[in-house]
This record gives structure tokens, sequence and C-alpha cells, in this order.
């Protein structure tokens, strides 16, 4: 090839070192020396991957010698992925080529790898036959052929890319699995994908990253696949904005409907991902140890360098402050959004909704049977009871709010001054009734509290005086959906709009403002039509683990919000007798998990709401009204409370639009 064949070009080496202080310097002269004779400006950033080494160093020194060299730094290891994407954010040329520090690559080999960029945005540098054709060759070669509708297998040690392929690119790899990732978005684009050989210079070891990185490559890879597989049988639409109280402003992924016209589709499902907090972001009723779960998703920016990282999903900066300012590097709007609409967690499959309708039926020991199999909450993070992710990420985004000089005012969330809200609630189903009424309301009048009781559709039918009985006496009525109940009416949205169909005379008879669906394996959110005919729906807790469905379920929020059907959602952020016993619990433990959460919703100033179900399969009913009423005692006189039923709480959430900016104390 002529000298200077890309005179009209810019080239830019990104070069990554990690532990590489006797490689660095003779790689990057060689390779600048060849990139200088064929392109007509060379940029050279160098990248120190979080080097224990003197690789820093000598990166510094380099980059104060060599004309057009840039030297980076990662404080801590992100990965050759991260480090690629950093060097590009800084680079301004048209080419850029990655070149590990190790010395592998092969200057001689340049001027194939740039006349291949003639016929395509991503050009992948080749192995050796015998590598290839290894056991690890051939699985990232099948996973290439599955996701490059490109000829040749796309697969390289060493890649040069056109600027356009990193332009709005959103990629979650941080391994060696980026540069397949970066690949099949790139085809997926319309851009293409060829490939030159180009083996590594003999005689020359690989710094690998040990066992341990081999591991987190495959499972980036590995996801990567079922990520994009799942991206391909989703049409993209443009998203909506909700109005969603208190997180007023947030982003809830569009409908899609699938390429064969099939039906509508929610958006793709998140994963919960664990987020540490460092102790500069860590709020005074946050405890120190323990991560967070959120659906982070993929890095939408990058932290300068030399920020001071505040959060971070493993190796991967999450919250950065930069000169004073606090900045997300992910969609903060959207991951609160995902958390609240549990959008993590799919359906309850068939046996999980079995299991839930024979527990119904079924003798306590059964029940408690069943339920062991499901008790072990997700070990590593203490997420229950009390699961502070969400306001976190509220008080959170209110500190990043504040540093870039917004103004957000504090809003008195509760009437009458007061710094935080109680509501105790009860169920009433049939064959719970004359335990249940008498018994709980006896102590309901002894603490001076008007509760609300949501009694199912049979029994407003069968006993219509017991809810006349409870609004005379000057407690709330709602209407309670059970499992049995939706079952009948043919389950799905098809069947809960049938089932309120059924009970709309009820509703209008009794005044029912409020809706709880009582269920072990809960449903997808009820159909608008459903949610509309209420004030409030008050079914989800703010966190429940160990459940049919999945280990973790929950809004994550003790605070009201809007839910993607448009109903005013009350989260049960007090977990009832029923639900404490299933989990193994006994009338005495409760007290302590109660008091607990109870002191973190006074100190984020949320909303304590009690589903005291009591449970005559479980036994002990006694005992656990002994424990209600010790729990209750202190809490009606305390000056700070508002002690209010679900439809105040309610219409009070509604005058005043939701509350905007929740910081939390």
């Amino acid at each position: 090839m002529n000298r200077r064949a890309f005179a009209s070009e810019a080239l830019a080496l990104l070069v990554v070192a990690r532990d590489d202080e006797g490689t660095l310097e003779e790689t990057v002269r060689e390779v600048r020396a060849a990139a200088l004779a064929q392109a007509s400006r060379v940029e050279t950033i160098l990248v120190d991957d979080g080097s224990r080494d003197a690789t820093a160093a000598c990166a510094e020194r380099l980059a104060a010698e060599l004309p057009g060299t840039v030297a980076l730094r990662h404080l801590r290891r992100q990965g050759v992925g991260r480090a690629v994407l950093s060097a590009a954010a800084r680079s301004r040329s048209g080419l850029l080529l990655y070149v590990p520090a190790d010395g592998r690559f092969d200057p001689a080999r340049l001027p194939e790898l740039l006349e291949a960029s003639r016929r395509g945005q991503v050009v992948a540098g080749l192995q050796s036959e015998a590598v290839r054709k290894s056991l690890p060759g051939r699985f990232w070669r099948w996973l290439a052929s599955d996701l490059l509708p490109e000829e040749g297998d796309g697969v390289g040690w060493t890649y040069l890319w056109r600027r356009e392929v990193f332009e709005g690119l959103t990629a979650c790899c941080a391994t060696e699995a980026f540069f397949l990732e970066a690949a099949a978005r790139a085809s997926r684009r319309g851009m293409r994908v060829v490939s030159v050989s180009c083996p590594p210079r003999p005689g020359r070891v690989r710094q690998g990253a040990g066992p341990i990185g081999g591991l987190q490559t495959i499972l980036e890879l590995t996801r990567l696949w079922g990520r994009l597989r799942q991206e391909d049988s989703i049409e993209p639409v443009e998203r909506v904005s909700r109005d969603a109280s208190p997180l007023r402003g947030f982003w809830w992924p569009g409908r899609g409907r699938r390429r064969d016209g099939t039906g509508p589709v929610s958006g793709i499902r998140p994963r919960l991902e664990r987020l540490t907090v460092e102790a500069g972001l860590r709020p005074p009723w946050l405890d120190a140890e323990g991560d967070l779960l959120l659906p982070v998703g993929p890095a939408l920016e990058l932290p300068q360098i030399g920020s001071e990282i505040l959060a971070s999903v493993g190796d991967r900066p999450a919250l950065v402050r930069e000169g004073g300012r606090v900045r997300f590097l992910f969609d903060a709007e959207l991951s609160a959004r995902l958390r609240l609409e549990e959008a993590y967690a799919g359906p309850p499959g068939p046996l999980a909704s079995a299991l839930a309708r024979l527990a119904a039926r079924l003798p306590s020991t059964s029940l408690e049977a069943i339920a062991a199999a499901f008790r072990a909450p997700p070990a590593g993070c203490a997420i229950w009871p009390a699961d502070p992710a969400i306001e976190w990420l509220r008080w959170a985004m209110l500190q990043a709010a504040g540093s870039q000089g917004e103004d957000r005012p504090p809003v008195a969330l509760w009437p009458h001054g007061k710094s935080w809200a109680l509501v105790v609630t009860h169920g009433l189903a049939p064959g719970r009734e004359e335990t249940s009424v008498r018994a709980v309301s006896d102590l309901d009048l002894k603490l001076g509290i008007r509760s609300c009781w949501y009694v199912a559709a049979g029994l407003l039918r069968s006993r219509p005086e017991l809810a006349q009985g409870l609004q005379e006496h000057g407690w709330e009525v709602g209407l309670l959906a059970t499992d049995s109940e939706l079952h009948a009416a043919g389950g799905g949205p098809e069947g809960a709009e049938r089932w309120l169909a059924g009970c709309q005379e009820l509703v209008e008879l009794h005044r029912l403002s409020g809706l709880r669906v009582a269920t072990l394996a809960r449903p997808a959110p009820l159909p608008a039509s459903v949610a509309r005919a209420f004030e409030y729906d008050c079914s989800v807790p703010d966190v429940e683990v160990a459940t049919l469905t999945a280990p973790l379920l929950g809004s994550g929020s003790v605070f009201p919000f809007t839910s993607a059907n448009g109903s005013l959602s009350l989260p049960i952020t007090l977990p009832g007798p029923r639900r404490l016993a299933i989990l193994g619990h006994p009338a005495r433990d409760a007290l302590g998990i109660w008091r607990k959460k109870v002191d973190f919703i006074r100190r984020v100033g949320g909303l304590a709401l009690l589903a005291a179900d009591l449970e005559p399969r479980l036994g002990g009913s006694g005992d656990w009204l002994s424990v209600m009423a010790e729990l209750l005692e202190p809490l009606v006189s305390a000056p700070d409370v508002w002690l209010a039923t679900p439809a105040e709480v309610a219409r009070w959430w509604g005058r005043r639009g939701g509350a905007r900016h929740v910081a939390g104390g």
C-alpha cells in the first residue's frame, strides 16, 4: 500500500493498559510510527484501567513526550470495554483502532485493517486459525453467527471502527464481550461488519484477566445474547411521559408490537442490579452496610477523568461528583419507574397461580409447607422489611438537582404539619368474618382508630349488614378481590373486567372507594377500566420476599404513587400477620419487625400502612392481636403522625397533585 494511503483520514489509537509497564512504551511508539505512515493525523489515547504497577506513570510520561497523546486513568478496574468507551469519548478522529498495550499487536497488519475499513464500518482483526478452532473460539464464533448477519465471523481480538459506530451506542458489556456487542449493535443499525486475518505477534503473551475475568466475559456474552434476541423481537416505539407522583415526570417505556403482529407487548423486562453506595452519598437513614437493588440498565454517559465515584454497579460507575456537581450516569427516572411498576418481575406462571388458588382451601399445615419452599429472601442485601432503594434514589436525585443549582423547595407531604401517616386496614373474606370483626373492631375502638375493612364481594352479597354496620360506626369499607373470585371469572385482565362488572352494583350500593387484590401470586397490573372504578388501589406491597412468583416483589416505595394503569396506588408498607406467619415469623417476632419498619418510615416521612389480616388457619389470633395493640398504642398518640383512612390519604394526595419532591430526613 502506498504511503499515506489514508491521507484524508484521522486515526485514533485507543491503547488500553492494565499492569503493562514493561510493554506500554514499546507498543505505543511502534504502532504510532506505523500509523503516522498511513494517516494524515494520529491521536493516541492511553487508558490505564486500574493498574497496580507503574503503568499510569509511564502513560503520563508518554503523554508529555509525544504530540497528540492523552493519558486517561480509571482508579478502579472497569474492564476493557469501558476503557475503550472512555478513550472513544475523548477522541475526535474518524477512525478508531483498539490496541492492547501488551505488545501483541503487529504494526505490519495496520495497512490491511485500514484497507478493510473501506468495505465496512467495523473491522474485526481475527485470531490465528488454531485459536479460532479452540473451544473458547468456537463459542465466540457461535454467538457471532447468531448475532451478526454478515459474511465472516466478526469475532476479533483487535478492532478498527469508524466513528459512527460509537454515536448513540449504549453498550451494557464491560469486558471483552463489548467488542461483539458493538459489532452486533452496529449491524442492527445498518452498518457492515468485515473481518481480516490479524494474528497476534508470536511469542507475546496476553495479559488476561484470569479465570474470574474469563467467567465474567462468558456471563456477559450469554446475557448479551439473550438481550439482543429480546430486542430483535420488539419494535421500538417512542416513549411517552406519565404523571407519576411523587416522581412526576418519570418516563415509562412505551408499548411495542411483536414483529409478527400478534399483539401488544411491554418493553423489555430489566433485571435488578446491586448498586453500591459510597459513604459520601448516604443519607442518615441508610444503613452503612448493604447494597441497593435497582434496575440500573446500561450506562448512558461516561464519567470524566478524576471524577469521584459515589455509587457503582460492580466496577461500573453509576453516580459521580464532578467539580461539585452530582451526576447520574444512568436514567434515574426510568429506573425508579421500572422499580415502582415491578417491571423486573414476570407474571405468575401456571404453577404459581394454581398453588395460590389451592392455598385458599388448604389447612394451615399444608399452607405452611408450601410457603416454606419460598421463605428464603435473597442473600447479600438487607432489603426486608425495609427496602431503601427507591427512597435513596429519590433523595439522590434531589442532591443532584441541588448541586446543579435547581431550586427544589421542600413540600409538606401530610396535613396539619405531620411528618408521616399511619393507616390500618383489614381483610374480610368468607370464613373469617366472625373472628375478625369482633376481635379487631374492639381493638380499633380501644385505640381510637378509624380503619378500613376490605370485604369480599361474596360476603357483601350474603351479609350486607356487615358493611352497613362498619360504615355506621365510622369505619371505611373497600372491595376485596380474592383468588377464588378472580379465578371463577376466568382470570387474566378479561376475567378482572368481568369480575368488576358483576360487582358494580355492590360498589355503588356501599359507596366503596378502594380496592385490594388479595392473592399469593399477584397478576399483572389490573386493566385501566378496573382501576378507574376506584379512588385508589391498595394491593401492592412496598417490598415482599420469597413469594410464589419471584424472590423479590413490590414497588419499593413507602409513598403513594400513580401506577401504569392510571390508578393511585397506596403501598402496603407493614407486612400483615398472615404474610409474617407464612414467612415463618411468630407473633412475638413481628413486633420487632414492625418497629424497625416504622422507624424507617418515620425517618423518610412516608406512609405506614398495616394490612392487619388475621389468618385463623395459621393459629394464634389472640397473640397477634396483643402484638398489634403493643405496636399501635404508642404510635396513635405520637405528635408527628397523621391518623387517616386510605380514602383520606388518596384524596389528600390527589388534591396536592402528589408530592413532587420527597427528600426524606
